[in-house]
């Protein structure tokens, strides 16, 4: 997705927290499905809208955002622990 290219894979788990059904990729449910998308879009192509729209996906799991997200969620957990008696 960070090089503008829709993910095909399975819906579950990490693939599942990322990829934007239909937006930035594509979830199947099973081997069958998967295979029929695949040949699809082999075939057919795909919208190019989605290469833009998996680059922006991709960059908001940017490590430094991610990072300054954590650090923020820290320090609220400290100032909270400080008013604790």
């Amino acid at each position: 997705m960070a090089c503008g290219t829709p993910v095909l894979t399975y819906n579950m788990q990490g693939p599942a927290e990322t990829v934007i059904n239909g937006i930035t990729g594509w979830l199947a449910n099973n081997d069958e499905e998967l295979v029929r998308l695949a040949v699809n879009y082999w075939r057919n192509d795909y919208p190019s809208w989605m290469r833009a729209r998996c680059r922006e996906r991709a960059l908001k799991f940017d490590v430094k955002i991610i990072a300054d997200r954590w650090l923020e969620i820290i320090r609220g957990l400290h100032i909270t622990c400080e008013k604790l008696p």
